[in-house]
């Protein structure tokens, strides 16, 4: 039985290994690889081959091994693997089942001593060998490079080719799915790349509004910091008119709490206007806190059935990047940082222009920070078994569906 299961796995493979589509997603990795490696950093900047690009202290926030680290995740992984490569392989591997169970093609599979159900997942597991041909190549290539370029012999770098083919498997089941159910290629293709598409949006609002979250309470932790020395300060200018005690010099009209030494809030907005606008609108971004964790929580639940293409992605970052590489990185891109939603622009007559630029550099930095550890903070099973759980259900009914199906 295991022969026949073989002979049909190898048959499989054969048949992928003929389109061309494989050869120029493998032509692509190469080249990819070699850019990298010809790629790398020195005490004036980006180097390539004999150029360089002078790019001010970069050398104080990436050594080598950090950079070559980074271009790997966010450059190979997040980018070429995640999305290009995996594109090539849905549309290669999109019409492995609707030509399977084309009239003529089935019969002659059927005919053979071996269960449906091993046929099926015997086809599925050779579709999936692809994508997890064209990731372990680029991530070998890439071992090596940040090995010999980087100084730095990091196996956990192999991390990537179980990653990314889990996250082409959670949209090539919806592919498989749809090509069994229309047997039109077209179709399934179709179906796939916009179940992707959404699974994108979704991730994309989750992140927008925890980014949003952030940044809120950044700005809240900011004010309620700020607040208590602008009350100690109105309550010293208090203090010192009173002192004067001139006729001649008008007063606020401050009450008698005031004048016994325990002023009300009142007082103290006479004594700095700013303060009661600081007060409104800590209290207005308290509110909007409130309905920004409901749209935030909503998404979260609402992620927690379906796949994480983006999170589960993001479990290389945990796993060769620590959060001191992380802070390390972003102190380099602080300098150049733009908020990411509206800041405090509450106006401070007595705040000078570096004054406001510090105070906004420490709110991005607090709000990233935030941002990093409640992704962080999310589970290996909220991350892959909840999508692991998806995919189960649709390889089950797609089992179930070409078992029972009079083909």
């Amino acid at each position: 039985m295991m022969r026949q299961t073989a002979a049909i796995f190898l048959d499989s493979y054969r048949e992928l290994n003929s389109r061309k589509l494989f050869w120029v997603a493998i032509g692509i990795s190469g080249l990819i690889v070699a850019a990298f490696a010809c790629t790398g950093i020195n005490a004036q900047g980006l180097t390539f081959i004999t150029w360089t690009l002078p790019i001010p202290f970069i050398g104080s926030f990436f050594t080598p091994e950090l950079f070559y680290k980074w271009a790997f995740i966010n450059i190979g992984v997040k980018f070429w693997l995640s999305w290009i490569a995996m594109g090539l392989a849905l549309l290669s591997t999109a019409s492995v089942f609707p030509d399977f169970v084309a009239n003529g093609s089935i019969e002659l599979s059927l005919s053979k001593p071996i269960g449906r159900l091993r046929l099926f997942l015997t086809k599925y597991a050779a579709a999936m060998l692809f994508a997890t041909l064209q990731v372990a190549t680029f991530t070998i290539a890439s071992f090596l490079v940040i090995g010999i370029r980087g100084g730095a012999w990091e196996w956990r770098i192999f991390l990537a080719i179980p990653i990314v083919v889990l996250v082409f498997s959670y949209v090539y089941c919806v592919c498989v799915m749809c090509g069994l159910l229309t047997r039109s290629t077209i179709f399934s293709l179709l179906a796939a790349g916009l179940f992707w598409l959404f699974l994108f949006l979704l991730n994309l609002a989750d992140q927008g509004t925890l980014a949003f979250k952030a940044q809120t309470q950044a700005e809240i932790a900011q004010s309620e910091r700020t607040l208590p020395r602008m009350q100690e300060n109105a309550r010293k200018t208090i203090a010192k008119t009173l002192a004067l005690n001139d006729p001649s010099i008008q007063l606020p009209a401050y009450s008698d709490d005031a004048k016994a030494g325990n002023p009300t809030d009142a007082d103290l907005a006479l004594a700095n206007p700013m303060l009661a606008t600081r007060q409104k609108s800590l209290a207005e971004k308290k509110e909007l806190l409130e309905t920004i964790t409901k749209w935030n929580t909503g998404f979260v639940i609402g992620k927690a059935i379906l796949p994480k293409t983006t999170e589960t992605t993001s479990l290389l970052d945990r796993s060769l990047l620590s959060e001191d590489d992380i802070k390390r990185i972003r102190m380099g891109d602080e300098p150049e940082a733009q908020p990411v939603v509206i800041e405090d622009e509450t106006p401070n007559p007595t705040e000078t222009r570096e004054q406001r630029q510090q105070r906004r550099r420490e709110i991005q930095a607090d709000a990233a920070g935030r941002v990093e550890q409640a992704l962080r903070s999310r589970s290996l099973w909220y991350v892959i078994g909840g999508s692991l759980a998806f995919e189960a259900v649709i390889l089950s009914f797609c089992a179930w569906f070409f078992s029972r199906r009079d083909f």
